[in-house]
């Protein structure tokens, strides 16, 4: 009989160090899923800000695009102002050579 009563008290014991056990692997489990929510938050933040600047890197190179554009609408705006004052200069000098060819003849 009393090693009946051994055997279960042995089992008991063993019965409420599972269940401690259990309880610990619980908690534990606990942590470990909030500490990986927190790191699926982290990652979604992360995402967020790789897709804003994404977004910025879009818009930048469209406006990079418009300058560029308005750039080069200026140069050939430039250049073709630059053609018609040297068009003008010799018109310029041609009536100044004309003006002293009749002026010579007076």
């Amino acid at each position: 009989m009393s090693q009946i009563r051994e055997r279960a008290h042995r089992a008991n014991e063993a019965s409420e160090e599972t269940v401690k056990v259990v309880m610990q692997t619980a908690e534990q489990t606990g942590s470990i899923t909030k500490a990986l929510e927190n790191i699926l938050k982290e990652v979604e933040n992360i995402k967020d800000q790789i897709e804003n600047l994404a977004a910025n890197a879009q818009e930048q190179s469209a406006a990079a695009e418009e300058m560029s554009g308005a750039m080069d609408t200026s140069t050939k705006s430039t250049m073709s102002i630059a053609q018609r004052i040297e068009e003008m200069t010799q018109s310029v000098k041609q009536q100044a050579d004309t003006s002293q060819d009749i002026s010579k003849y007076k």
